[in-house]
């Protein structure tokens, strides 16, 4: 084999190499999408909060956990969902009951003494 050769075939067993990681991370998240409990990690990767925020509301028993073997704490999914669901933001339009009011002139302000205008 020459050196052309090796670099041939270096470069596909590098695009091989590529294409694999690519599968096994793709079937890491859907292992990850089916999943019904989650770790302390796997929660924070999934909602962005740090670690420290979900043992934080684990603690002040803010969100529902597990801790089946009396040690790691699991949270299943749904009750997940469920808390984050719990927290929404108005948004204007839901927050706007009626029209914005229409300034009128208050009585106190009037005059009257209808000549002065």
């Amino acid at each position: 084999m020459n050196q052309i050769e090796i670099e041939k075939t270096l470069k596909e067993l590098k695009k091989e190499l590529q294409q694999i990681k690519e599968r096994i991370k793709l079937m890491e998240y859907k292992f990850f999408l089916k999943k019904r409990y989650l770790t302390i990690k796997e929660v924070s990767d999934y909602t962005g909060y740090t670690e420290s925020t979900i043992y934080h509301l684990t603690a002040g028993k803010k969100i529902r956990y597990h801790k089946p073997n009396g040690k790691t704490i699991l949270i299943k999914r749904k009750d997940l969902e469920k808390w984050i669901e719990s927290h929404p933001i108005e948004i204007l339009d839901e927050l706007r009951t009626e029209p914005f009011p229409i300034n009128k002139p208050s009585n106190s302000n009037q005059n009257n003494n209808s000549d002065e205008y």
